[in-house]
């Protein structure tokens, strides 16, 4: 983990997103504790809800 809460994600598990710069990442945590992550659908790179 990075500052700001940032952090890093390996090569491996980027491939399996189909992630790169610029993606956003939904993160979830189940009833269990598990933490699930994907790829947050319908954002296009560099579109960060300004404006």
């Amino acid at each position: 983990m990075w500052g700001r809460g940032y952090t890093t994600i390996p090569v491996t598990v980027r491939r399996v997103l189909g992630v790169g710069d610029g993606d956003e990442l939904e993160w979830y945590m189940t009833d269990d504790g598990k933490i699930l992550v994907k790829k947050q659908e319908g954002v296009e790179r560099g579109d960060r809800g300004s404006g």
